[in-house]
């Protein structure tokens, strides 16, 4: 009786030999340098309802001013063109 490597043809019957293990390559591990900036981080220093208001309104105003030197340039960019 003929051998089992003798009935494939050619060389395929390489292909039917076991393979080593093939091996990933490793991950790289986070740099502990850096924060991670979206792992939720318990505040250090309560804020007060009287600060958190006066920091909202300084926010709102500032975000107010951006957007009304973002409108103005875009009304200037357009009277250009």
């Amino acid at each position: 009786m003929a051998s089992v490597l003798s009935l494939i043809p050619g060389k395929a019957w390489l292909a039917t030999l076991p393979v080593a293990k093939e091996t990933s390559m490793p991950r790289s591990q986070p740099i502990r340098r850096q924060p991670d900036l979206f792992a939720y981080q318990q505040r250090q220093v309560p804020i007060s309802v009287s600060e958190r208001a006066t920091l909202l309104a300084l926010v709102s105003m500032l975000l107010a001013e951006a957007l009304a030197a973002i409108a103005s340039t875009e009304v200037n960019d357009e009277d250009n063109a």
